[in-house]
């Protein structure tokens, strides 16, 4: 009997042991209690350590977070998704529910609510019902037992109905792409706000609305950069980089079409890397706050960027130059005019600010048609035009010289295939760059522009060489016989004594001074250093006159850092004037008129100028004579004695005048320095004002933004109307105008801000700043003679308030680029009262309603953009016809309906937009009508019908697009417009 218990007995310690150790093992691995789902009333995370979804695989986790670097203050908590392996030392966070509203303490539920909606709440909230803090906000949809919210192994958390999927975080992202994510149409990647701050950055990346696998990236509404156009002539340098990540966004489902030509020259470095989708399993692209797009590979513990940024450097900024100016990031300046032009303002220029960029010196459309010394070819030049079949180069220049309206044209192949083509410019060339692969671009400039005088040596890349610099035997001075003109590569070099020759960046006429380029390995030392090391210590002609500059070029542009820095190294050399040519015969001076040459035999002489004329060594030739001549008489008769003493004392007079009117001015000056003109309530109101905000580089999306309060400081200057961005009315020292746009200003603005103190204010910019989604301040209405309001991408946020509109004087209102609402009041409500508006901006602002028929009657109106808007029902006819209606852009409202009307021979029409739009029934032929009409987009539209030949007397279009269901007739009327659309496509794609 004893056996079977001692047995029993056995069994039994031994289950207990089992029993035991399974509950240790329990207790320390509580990882085995995670789960990946949230179901409807049940599983809902709170803000808890135990509190987690992990993906089946464990390959990312969702749950609460503060961000790293936060400091240890911050109460700020948000849901998002990352990485789970704990080898990785960085928490890098992949997506973020809440990122413009966290909660403020560890007091929020995430749950899956019986409406079928992902929700995060504050359970804290004093209401009956807790607040929410983000919504997955699906229409239409009823929630069932059988809705659950899984977070998969991709990184996606997918909310679905019986398998399903009816919401997605792959659709919505934040700033990260991830593989199995498909960028489409409408989806965006939005910056952060900054390294710590998951709110809604100034960056916006996505895919071009109207082209396939092309990419722009947008800083505050405005184009920053673009990816390169496979159809463009030219290519550029990241074309390798963006096959790549076109196919990582494309989710492998497009061709990485890699060249034999790109694999041969070794551009393709990580061809092998990253050739198939399972190469990308452990990358992530992402859109870092300050607007690089990056592209990073999981490196055992760490993640290592793969390739360099982009952008990644200055001219990789869409049209940093501004038109007619080329970029090159390897210059300590990197815009330069072309030769033949000149910047449209100086003072902002010399400030390195180039975006205004350069205009003609003399106009070509002036009955200089025809003539082919107009056009000067550059080479090394990207970004193309608008591409026509033309058979020869020949062709391709004549058509361009028979229209004054083409500014450029260059025949070659372009990236898509080796076919020849003629391409052509009939509007400023915009982002031209300076790079090693380029071709040939050839613009029409005037001659005298580029060739002051007959000796110069003409034009080398984009630089003119002038008088008396020698880039060849046969032009300029032989004493100045130092430079080399490279025709292959459009680069003039400045040779040495010694034979070292060094890039020349920059050649200025007026101070006789040029630039040259010295390497990071060469020494870059002070004058007498540089003299020696240049062998110019015995030259007559060439005199090095400052130390060499050296510049990190690094942050130069506010707010940005660029992947690709250099150190970059300058030196300044002048050069002397010239004295008279040298000859050997009297043909030798036959290009300086007035003058002979002194020479004897086969000595070498020098052009002598004439009787009575002088050399200008300045102009480099001999001026006109004096009105003094050898045959004047030597003698002055008496009447002629007196008449000079009478011009003495009258001379006399008028100096002393002079003299006494100088002096009063100076006073006048003295006293009104001593008296500030600034109104002391003004002077308070403003300082006030400045340090209720910060200054943050990250705030402004202008590349050329600058804080301009910090000149707001009285122990300098005690007159606020000196101050930057401030204006006063010269009687009353009142402030009337107030334009910090672009200011680096960061912080919030309620009513009771001291800026409604300004009573006089009439016009009051602050665009381009970031107000920390603060909502519009009611007390707008304070400011009463409010004419021009401009708030746009300034990150206010929920509904615009009605007392905006209370300043009846309002000519211009732009709210644009801001996460604004208008419902209570809807637009009807806010413009019904300012009847006397000119220009009313609000592209993105959700209005969600109709358009007013009223605004028909706002006969002032010349610009109304409502560019994603969230518009619907029918647009009311009556606008179209406002005689001075300039740009009307409705683009992006998919439920807008309409029709055109015919139109008056009065339009002023200059832009019509209405892309993704469902505007129907036919184009009228009065569209002729649209005289001044530049650019025209019905793309992905519900017109349909034949489009009528008259379109083609739009002879200022510059851009259009005719994609949808459109019949194209006499199609050549179209195509070959006196002046091509250049900016933009035709855009006739998916015709008929």
């Amino acid at each position: 009997m004893l056996a079977p218990f001692s047995w029993s007995a056995s069994h039994f310690w031994f289950s207990i042991s089992i029993f035991a150790c399974t509950f240790l093992l329990l207790l320390k691995f509580p990882i085995c209690y995670t789960r990946d789902t949230i179901l409807v009333d049940d599983g809902s995370i709170r803000d808890k350590e135990d509190e987690i979804l992990v993906s089946a695989g464990e390959k990312f986790q969702l749950g609460f977070f503060t961000p790293e670097g936060s400091s240890d203050t911050d109460s700020r908590r948000y849901v998002g998704i990352w990485y789970n392996d704990k080898n990785i030392k960085q928490r890098e966070v992949v997506w973020v529910a809440n990122r413009n509203k966290p909660l403020s303490s560890k007091t929020g539920i995430l749950v899956l609510a019986k409406d079928g909606q992902l929700k995060l709440l504050d359970e804290s909230s004093s209401n009956s019902t807790a607040s929410e803090y983000w919504s997955s906000r699906v229409k239409g949809i009823l929630a069932s037992s059988s809705m659950k919210a899984t977070l998969m192994d991709s990184g996606n958390l997918v909310l679905s109905e019986k398998d399903e999927v009816v919401w997605q975080s792959f659709d919505n992202p934040t700033h990260t792409f991830l593989p199995g994510m498909r960028m489409k149409k409408h989806m965006r990647l939005i910056s952060w706000r900054d390294p710590i701050d998951p709110g809604t950055g100034e960056f916006t990346f996505q895919l071009e609305q109207n082209r396939e696998n092309q990419y722009t990236l947008e800083r505050s509404g405005n184009i920053y950069w673009k990816s390169q156009l496979y159809v463009d002539l030219f290519r550029s340098g990241d074309n390798d980089i963006i096959r790549t990540i076109s196919y990582l966004l494309s989710n492998f489902s497009g061709q990485r079409n890699f060249s034999s030509d790109d694999t041969a020259k070794g551009k393709l470095n990580f061809n092998n890397l990253l050739s198939k989708p399972s190469d990308y399993n452990k990358t992530r692209l992402i859109l870092n706050y300050d607007g690089r797009i990056q592209l990073f590979l999981l490196n055992n513990v760490t993640w290592a960027k793969f390739w360099s940024d982009l952008p990644s450097d200055y001219c990789d900024v869409f049209n940093l130059c501004g038109n007619f100016s080329s970029c090159n990031s390897k210059n300590m300046s990197p815009c330069k005019c072309l030769p033949g032009f000149e910047p449209k303002s100086l003072s902002q220029w010399n400030k390195s600010v180039f975006s205004d960029g350069c205009v003609r010196k003399t106009p070509v459309c002036n009955g200089n048609i025809g003539n082919d010394d107009n056009f000067f070819s550059f080479i090394d030049m990207v970004k193309g035009g608008v591409g026509i079949d033309i058979d020869n180069a020949k062709d391709c220049k004549k058509n361009c010289i028979d229209d004054c309206y083409c500014d450029a044209y260059a025949y070659g192949s372009s990236t898509k295939s080796n076919e020849q083509k003629c391409w052509i410019w009939s509007r400023e060339p915009i982002n031209i760059q300076e790079y090693d692969d380029g071709q040939q671009i050839n613009v029409r400039a005037v001659k005298s522009d580029t060739e002051l005088t007959k000796r110069d040596c003409g034009i080398c890349g984009t630089n003119i060489i002038p008088y008396p610099l020698s880039t060849e035997s046969n032009c300029g001075d032989p004493k100045y016989y130092s430079f080399r003109c490279n025709d292959t590569a459009g680069q003039v070099s400045y040779v040495t004594p010694n034979n070292d020759a060094y890039r020349i960046t920059n050649i200025n006429r007026e101070r006789r001074i040029f630039s040259i380029h010295i390497d990071e390995e060469q020494s870059c030392g002070n004058i007498d250093t540089m003299k020696n090391i240049l062998h110019l210590n015995k030259s007559q002609v060439f005199n090095v006159i400052s130390n060499c500059s050296n510049n990190q070029r690094m942050n130069s542009i506010p707010g940005l850092v660029f992947s690709k820095t250099s150190n970059l190294q300058e030196l300044e050399i002048q050069w002397e004037e010239p004295e008279p040519p040298l000859c050997n015969s009297s043909i030798s001076c036959s290009d300086f008129p007035n003058s002979h040459c002194n020479t004897t035999g086969d000595k070498i002489g020098s052009c002598q100028c004439n009787a009575s004329f002088k050399w200008d060594p300045m102009n480099f030739n001999c001026t006109s004579p004096s009105e003094v001549t050898e045959d004047s008489p030597p003698a002055q008769s008496k009447g002629s004695s007196e008449t000079e003493k009478l011009y003495v004392v009258f001379l006399g007079i008028l100096a002393s005048t002079i003299i006494i009117g100088c002096a009063a001015c100076c006073m006048y000056n003295l006293v009104s320095e001593l008296q500030p003109l600034c109104h002391d309530d003004d002077s308070i109101a403003l300082l006030e004002f400045k340090n209720s905000f910060n200054i943050a580089k990250f705030a402004s999306a202008n590349p050329f933004a600058y804080p301009k309060v910090s000149s707001w400081r009285l122990e300098e200057n005690r007159d606020c109307c000196s101050w930057d961005g401030v204006e006063c009315d010269t009687d009353t020292g009142r402030v009337v105008a107030l334009d910090l746009s672009s200011s680096f200003l960061r912080g919030s603005m309620n009513s009771t801000s001291t800026l409604f103190n300004l009573s006089q204010l009439q016009r009051l910019n602050f665009a381009d700043n970031n107000f920390n989604f603060s909502q519009i301040p009611s007390a707008m209405n304070h400011l009463s003679r409010l004419t021009y309001l401009n708030l746009s991408a300034s990150y206010f946020y929920c509904q615009v308030p009605f007392e905006i509109s209370q300043p009846s004087n309002l000519s211009f209102l732009n709210l644009s680029c801001n996460d604004l609402v208008l419902k209570s009041p809807n637009l009807s409500s806010l413009v019904r009262n300012i009847s006397n508006l000119k220009e009313l901006h609000l592209s993105y602002v959700d209005i969600s309603s109709g358009v007013p028929s009223f605004l028909a009657n706002f006969s002032s109106l010349t610009s109304l953009l409502l560019d994603g808007c969230s518009l619907h029902g029918e647009f009311p006819n009556g606008i179209f016809l406002l005689p001075n209606l300039q740009v009307l852009d409705l683009q992006n409202n998919p439920h807008l309906m309409g029709y055109l009307p015919e139109f008056q021979s009065n339009s002023s029409f200059e832009v019509l937009l209405l892309h993704n739009t469902i505007f129907s029934g036919k184009i009228p032929s009065s569209i002729e009508n649209l005289h001044f009409l530049v650019q025209l987009d019905f793309g992905v539209c519900r017109l349909s019908g034949l489009v009528p030949s008259s379109l083609g007397k739009l002879t200022r279009l510059t851009s259009l697009d005719l994609s949808g269901k459109i019949i194209l007739r006499e199609m050549n009327s179209l195509l070959f417009f006196k002046t091509s659309p250049s900016s933009s496509s035709y855009g006739l794609k998916n015709v008929s």
